[in-house]
């Protein structure tokens, strides 16, 4: 069995998945679906199919995004990639690279540097309710945590046997199930509490740099549902007459 696993997940046909033109001697490139699809897989990848779940597509999603250890125990290392990021170079030297001296690393997040922040724009753009945000910010900034780190979640290099990263993974899928749908909004706190240090790999490859990563646009477009809509309105008249918007500033 080789060491290290590429994995990406689609379900619910979210994403189409494009071919690889890379074969490594070390490395697996496994994709991860549910029973919704129904596609051909990519030249180059592996297939793994899911048992029926009672979770929804998105849920499920997360679960394997933050399940490694449990998925591949016969892999050393792994590295998650979202659905619609196309690997487009070999990373058997990247996750060593990326992995020497850290069990996890991460590309920071494009725009934001801090996760009160991003749970601002995620309040302001209808992504999740008021009553699921602003409690967990609340929680993490009572608990001493200052957030002045972001990641980008969409790749995610991990040596993932590490004792310390399992246990910040199953406390990120507790957060996520418990709080808001928003998984940016409770890695670093998870890693954090669980005393894991990230290596942090600088600006964003997928949507920069694109030496190793492509970022695409979903092959399903959701367009701005009124939902949606409704809930920044809604988010945004609260935050108004509210006293704990400010917990998010």
């Amino acid at each position: 069995m080789k060491p290290y696993v590429v994995y990406s997940v689609i379900t619910g046909a979210y994403d189409k998945l494009l071919p690889l033109d890379i074969a490594e001697s070390d490395v697996d490139y496994i994709l991860i679906v549910d029973n919704a699809f129904s596609g051909e897989v990519p030249p180059g990848w592996n297939l793994m199919k899911l048992p029926e779940s009672s979770l929804s597509h998105k849920d499920l999603n997360r679960y394997i995004k933050m399940h490694p250890h449990l998925l591949f125990p016969q892999y050393e290392c792994s590295v998650y990639v979202d659905g619609n990021i196309q690997v487009v170079s070999a990373l058997k030297d990247v996750i060593d690279n990326a992995l020497a001296s850290k069990d996890i690393a991460l590309y920071k997040h494009y725009k934001r540097d801090d996760v009160y922040s991003e749970a601002s724009e995620c309040l302001e753009l209808g992504l999740d309710y008021f009553w699921r945000v602003i409690p967990q910010m609340a929680r993490y900034k009572a608990n001493g945590f200052k957030g002045n780190a972001l990641y980008e979640a969409s790749v995610i290099f991990r040596r993932h046997h590490s004792c310390d990263l399992k246990r910040a993974m199953e406390l990120w899928w507790k957060e996520y199930l418990g709080n808001a749908r928003r998984d940016q909004l409770s890695l670093t706190f998870c890693l954090s509490t669980a005393n894991v240090i990230v290596n942090n790999l600088g600006i964003s490859d997928p949507r920069i740099e694109q030496k190793y990563f492509v970022k695409k646009t979903h092959a399903v477009y959701r367009p701005d549902k009124l939902s949606v809509r409704l809930t920044a309105k809604l988010n945004k008249l609260l935050l108004a007459v509210l006293p704990q918007k400010k917990l998010v500033k």
